[in-house]
């Protein structure tokens, strides 16, 4: 039993930030019992419950800060707190994320001479970090122990996609279908412009649009036909995908590696990249050929599902059709091969050549080292002399179109990271695992809400950890703590690297004219027990704070570089200026992507969601009323502006 006493919060102070944290005002009453001074309770255990009770309703994880013992072994005091509490040390090599933010609320509890019972008499309820109700389910202090009838359900829910090749074995052992006749049903390879299907793939494939229609919000669909109605082409892409391509659209990878590797499923894919650097869905698509009237079609319906906005950049692998119909439907997109997809060739052209080693070796030189255009093409002709390579057709048609594969052409635009130098991970990673060679459409159907709902819960996971753990800190440098606060976790560990990375470079000439400074920076590049000494140029304009430096890695992947971070401190600039900052890193931007109502998530559909999508249908309501009369149109448009700039000054004042 608790024995209740009448003694407030030991200070006003801290019962109205109670009730600020719990109710957003000063003075609206709910059902939390707040922690006291002189509350008794019977033993320890107790009062863990009890503020474990109260740390769930405010939203803060709790843990056990001290206990104390008399000589004799028994407890005399115990001390409960805040998890968040305490500071993190600094660790240069591997750091860890952390929640710890020195967080000073805690209650403590003495027991009392005579009955033993414990009185509470030290309360300390001020948190120096958000507090939200809707983030308990994060902390472990509050799991749930699942019973063994629970842990089985978890597996059943997830085994699905953990195993495919068990998977496929199973399903031609119980529909008695053998490989060879799985082989004879898909028939449309040799029946002219025809989607290759297999038994049972049409019913599965409205099926599967069917349900994704039910249960999720801006779902889109197309297929087009041939002229004997035999399905050619079909493209789909879900309502949190639709809503992700606004955020992340800028830059995608068109994926066709099932195209490529001669799956049986015809497969293709719009992957972007998110926040934390992670793969993202925009888009799938079933072809019937792999011509550029196919692309054609497919990149259209792609464009209109998107409200016809064409994305700024994109990478595909090599193929004359893909490039043919960028050109027609994306004009003004910058077009990329993916590098790892054209040196991944060299073996196969002079592998029989007497210096093949050497012949690789160069070329990789002049495609990985060369930072201009003018050092690449001198490289590349010395190359084609020194081999006697001259004549060698597939080397012309490269650098023909060198402009498409070599970095140094290409770091003048954003690609949001997306790697030259190894295939994008979008382009081989999205559904492997849950596919394999011989999957069918059916399977595939079967399978897609399991692969993004897998990737959903890494997202949402990564939001989370970036949101209540804390990179700590490896330098004293204040523009590290800077960007600590504003970055996602994985993107704050890329600036990690280059920060670091400034300890092997070093300036050797420093130029001056009348309105910049030109600084040679000298890099130690190790590769192994190896090392090579590269040169950059970095621009400084002091007046405007700019800074460029000629490797163009924020350019490129949005992340400062080494040698400019370099000239920065050494001008004495403490904080990077905000447009080094992008908000497609930051985590304190809300997305709207992770609001879409979905049916593959049990993760996302949280009450916020659910508001979210609340709202959306009251929106949709209100348009329609509105949108025939130009007097009630404008109004709803003047309050809808005047309430978004409130709600953002809310915002800002909560930070």
């Amino acid at each position: 039993m608790v024995e209740m006493h009448d003694k407030s919060p030991s200070t006003d102070k801290e019962a109205l930030l109670v009730n600020y944290i719990v109710t957003g005002s000063n003075g609206t009453d709910h059902d939390i019992d707040i922690p006291s001074k002189g509350r008794v309770f019977d033993d320890d255990d107790e009062i863990y419950n009890f503020y474990k009770e109260y740390a769930k309703k405010i939203g803060f994880p709790v843990h056990r800060r001290a206990r104390k013992r008399n000589d004799d072994g028994c407890l005399r005091c115990v001390s409960f707190g805040c998890a968040r509490g305490g500071k993190h040390r600094r660790k240069v090599v591997n750091p860890r994320g952390s929640m710890e933010t020195g967080c000073g609320a805690y209650i403590t509890c003495r027991r009392r001479q005579g009955d033993g019972k414990w009185v509470m008499s030290v309360v300390s309820l001020e948190h120096n970090h958000k507090c939200d109700p809707e983030d308990v389910k994060l902390y472990k202090c509050f799991e749930p122990v699942c019973s063994s009838a629970q842990k089985q359900r978890r597996i059943e829910l997830n085994c699905g996609g953990l195993t495919v090749k068990k998977k496929a074995k199973i399903a031609v052992k119980n529909e008695g279908v053998g490989c060879a006749e799985m082989g004879a049903e898909r028939n449309a390879v040799g029946e002219g412009r025809r989607l290759r299907i297999g038994k049972g793939d049409v019913e599965a494939l409205l099926k599967f649009f069917a349900k994704m229609n039910g249960e999720n919000a801006g779902f889109y669909w197309q297929a087009e036909f041939d002229e004997e109605n035999y399905l050619k082409n079909v493209f789909w892409a879900d309502g949190m995908s639709r809503a992700a391509y606004k955020e992340f659209g800028d830059v995608v990878s068109f994926d066709t590696k099932y195209l490529v590797d001669k799956y049986d499923l015809p497969l293709v894919a719009f992957v972007g990249v998110n926040h934390h650097g992670q793969t993202i869905l925009l888009g799938c698509g079933l072809v019937s050929s792999e011509d550029t009237e196919a692309f054609v079609w497919l990149f259209t319906e792609w464009l209109m599902c998107m409200s016809g906005k064409p994305p700024k950049a994109i990478i595909t692998d090599h193929a004359k059709a893909i490039e043919n119909a960028i050109e027609i439907v994306f004009p003004q997109t910058r077009h990329r091969w993916c590098l790892w997809n054209v040196m991944k060739k060299l073996p196969d052209e002079f592998g029989k050549h007497d210096k093949c080693l050497d012949i690789t070796s160069d070329m990789k030189a002049a495609v990985y080292d060369t930072q201009s255009s003018d050092e690449f093409e001198q490289l590349w002709h010395w190359m084609l002399v020194e081999y006697g390579l001259q004549d060698n057709q597939w080397l012309k048609d490269l650098f023909e179109e060198r402009s498409r594969w070599v970095p140094c052409y290409l770091k003048d635009t954003f690609w949001a990271g997306m790697s030259t130098t190894q295939r994008n991970e979008g382009s081989n990673m999205f559904f492997d695992g849950y596919m394999n060679a011989r999957s069918s459409i059916k399977q595939f159907a079967e399978q897609y809400e399991v692969v993004l709902r897998k990737k959903v819960e890494k997202e949402k996971l990564a939001d989370d950890t970036s949101s209540q753990k804390t990179i700590p800190l490896v330098t004293t440098y204040p523009m590290e703590k800077q960007i600590q606060k504003w970055y996602t976790n994985s993107k704050f560990k890329e600036f990690q690297v280059e920060l670091l990375a400034m300890l092997y470079c070093n300036f050797t000439k420093i130029e001056k004219t009348p309105t910049h400074m030109i600084y040679n920076i000298q890099e130690d590049v190790y590769i192994e027990d190896f090392c090579k000494k590269m040169t950059f140029h970095v621009t400084y304009n002091e007046e405007e704070c700019d800074v460029q430096c000629t490797c163009q890695k924020f350019t490129f992947d949005g992340i400062q570089c080494r040698h400019s971070l370099s000239v920065l401190c050494h001008n004495g600039i403490r904080k990077l200026p905000d447009k080094y900052i992008l908000r497609w890193w930051r985590k304190d931007v809300i997305r709207a992507h992770t609001r879409v109502k979905v049916g593959f998530s049990c993760w996302t559909n949280d009450d916020a969601t659910k508001r979210y999508h609340d709202l959306c249908t009251k929106f949709a309501e209100l348009a329609a009323l509105a949108a025939n009369d130009e007097t009630l149109y404008q109004d709803i448009v003047n309050w809808l502006d005047c309430k978004k700039k409130e709600l953002q000054q809310t915002v800002i004042k909560a930070k």
